[in-house]
Parts: C-alpha cells; structure tokens; sequence
C-alpha cells in the first residue's frame, strides 16, 4: 500500500469488497507509511508486515510472484499494488478513486460497504474531554499545509481567521498535526504569521478568539473518528478527514482546488471547488506541474469565506448535533 493517510482510507471498503468476492486464502498487507496501524480490526488482513524497503515489484496479476522484504521472502499468487498516482485518475476519468482502486484489486465494480471502526468508549471519553461544554454548534476544521504535495489543495491562514472571526456563534476545532519535515505542519492558526507556511504578511491572529480550539497533536486519527462523531460538522480540504467522514457517514464541507471533487469528493457533502482557468483538475496530470500561480491563487484561493459561512448554514440546518 502506497500514499498518504487519506488514500489509505479510501482503500478500506475496496479491501472488505475484495475479500468478500474473491475469498483469498490469505491476505498480507505491506505498507508505506506507519499508519497501516489504522487497518487492524477494520479490514480482515491476515499479516501486517510493515513497511517496505524499497525493494518492491509491480508484476502482471495472477502470476507467481517473490517480493523481498527486510529479511522475508515470501511467495504469492498475486500482489495488488494500491497505490493511487498510478491511476492518473483525475487527468483521464471522472469515476471516484474508489472505483478506481477497485479496478486495481481486479474487481468488476465498486460496491460500497460502510466498514466499522469500532471506536472504543474511551477514545469517545477523551475526544469529549478535548470540546467545550457549550450549546454554541461546533465545527472541526483541518487546514493541512500549503507546502504539501501536490500543490494547490490547501488555504493560507487568513482565510481561516476570517471564517473563525466573522462567526462567534459557532466553536471552531482545529484538528492535524504539529511537526516539521517532509511531512510539514498544518497551519498554526494561533500565530499571526500562519506558521512560516509561505507567508509573507500579518494576519489578525485567533489567539484573542474566544471561539477557536487548538488541538492539533493531541489526537490520534481514531479519536478524530471519534471527534466526528460528536461535533455537528466540519469544515476541511481535501484531505484524510474528507475521506473518513465518508467512511463514517458524517455530513460536512470539502473545499477543492487542484484536485477533483468528482473524483475525490462524496455526496452526502458540500463540496465546493471552482476551476477558473479550466485547467484543474492537475494533481496528476503527467504534462504539467502545478504551482502556486495557476493552483494556488487561482483555484482553491478564489474560494471565499462568503460561500463557506452560506455552506455553513446550511450544514448547520440539516445536520442537527448528534
């Protein structure tokens, strides 16, 4: 398995349908991130083996095959490589990635199953522990960071404070992560700078905001599940907690750039994503190279707090608190 956490998420229901089809005798799972941890218990995988090597092989279906791992050799029938950049799937389709993910586990269609997560009573316990006691709705926000790859899929700070200061009614909740790296860090809303997030200017900063909560670090994805299930929506990029609110059936708001909210977005939704110059979706096309002229300020960035306080509403009206 290849990607980030969000692709990793979208391949939980493609694996349950490949299981219930096909019947494998046995099925292992070797990993390129740490987060493989997140499948246990969600999918009917028989071996985690971890992460890969490097030393990794893409054969023809069905074929006998070796792959090498750290100081295993093991032989399989077939080896699926779930990797989504290999699909190209926003520069030649408009099927949803999990369509497309199907077709790499060799399944004729995609049939949707909502898998469980089991979220256990005390990751419920602490994510309450982390929320106000308050009758204001409150909303959960991931910003991710304008450094990640590919470009053009995340919001500068100031969008942010204006969202979180023009609506003292409502409780907003920053999850993701504080860290450095190649991993980068999701904006630091409660500094005036953004976080050093390629900004050059001064922002009003939400640290005087009585209605904003900085979380980011403080939970693991599972209690973000759990989180979910108690806030009454979100408001996200296209990142890993737009595909778990799929995975759980929670209603919210998706805002899209330089990828493709017919490939990478759900219905049940509100997804926004504009295409000024009717070249997006361009994550993955193989001839350009997005960049922050073309993706940055003239995708996601044309997206206003205007039409996001609008979505707002109306998530909040028919999305009661659970």
């Amino acid at each position: 398995m290849n990607g980030r956490l969000g692709d990793l998420m979208q391949t939980i229901p493609v694996i349950n349908q490949y299981v219930e089809e096909k019947k494998p005798k046995q099925l292992d799972c070797i990993s390129a991130h740490d987060r493989i941890e997140l499948l246990k218990g969600v999918v009917p995988i028989d071996n985690f083996l971890g992460r890969w090597d490097g030393k990794y092989v893409y054969p023809e279906p069905n074929m006998q095959t070796r792959v090498l791992y750290n100081v295993y050799v093991c032989d399989y029938t077939r080896i699926i490589n779930s990797d989504p950049g290999h699909t190209y799937a926003t520069a030649f389709s408009s099927k949803h990635m999990m369509e497309h993910q199907a077709r790499l586990f060799g399944l004729d269609s995609f049939k949707y199953k909502q898998p469980n997560f089991n979220i256990t009573t005390e990751e419920k316990s602490y994510a309450k522990s982390l929320l106000p006691n308050t009758k204001k709705p409150i909303v959960l926000i991931h910003t991710s960071w304008l450094g990640r790859p590919p470009y053009g899929r995340a919001l500068a700070a100031p969008f942010w404070n204006e969202l979180i200061q023009r609506c003292p009614e409502i409780v907003f909740v920053q999850v993701g992560v504080v860290r450095g790296g190649i991993h980068g860090t999701d904006l630091n809303l409660m500094k005036s700078d953004g976080g050093g997030d390629w900004l050059d200017h001064k922002i009003p900063t939400t640290k005087k905001t009585p209605n904003f909560i900085d979380i980011r670090s403080k939970t693991t994805v599972r209690q973000v599940i759990a989180l979910l299930g108690i806030v009454d929506t979100f408001i996200v990029v296209d990142s890993w907690v737009n595909h778990i609110s799929k995975l759980i059936n929670k209603s919210g708001i998706t805002l899209f750039g330089s990828s493709s909210a017919n490939v990478f977005g759900y219905d049940h939704n509100i997804n926004i994503w504009h295409n000024p110059r009717g070249c997006a979706p361009c994550i993955d096309r193989p001839e350009t190279n997005p960049n922050d002229d073309c993706c940055q300020k003239d995708g996601i960035n044309t997206i206003t707090v205007d039409e996001v306080i609008q979505a707002l509403k109306k998530r909040l009206d028919i999305s009661p608190r659970i």
